[in-house]
């Protein structure tokens, strides 16, 4: 199952309520995001997700847009040799 790609339609018939529904959505935009800000492959893959999952246009680019705000005050902060619990706390940052 690893290997090949499973349906999105059939994988989200398996998500009985809306909040599993929209779970599901936020942890593939977290997973997205998890490298910086999505590319062209991944808001294409989270467009077909979200239309699978029965979550309105609005509320997926809500989500989407939040979560790239994210990864992109993530970059700033790393490029700016903040990142990590260093730069609230004063100790050495986690991350370089």
């Amino acid at each position: 199952m690893l290997l090949a790609k499973p349906d999105l339609a059939q994988v989200a018939a398996g998500l009985q309520s809306d909040g599993a529904r929209q779970l599901a959505y936020e942890m593939a935009v977290g997973v997205c995001d998890a490298d910086g800000v999505q590319g062209p492959a991944e808001r294409d893959f989270l467009q077909k997700l979200a239309a699978a999952l029965g979550i309105g246009s609005a509320a997926a680019a809500a989500t989407s847009s939040q979560a790239d705000a994210i990864a992109e005050a993530v970059e700033r902060s790393r490029r700016a040799g903040r990142c990590g619990a260093g730069a609230a706390t004063g100790s050495r940052p986690l991350l370089r």
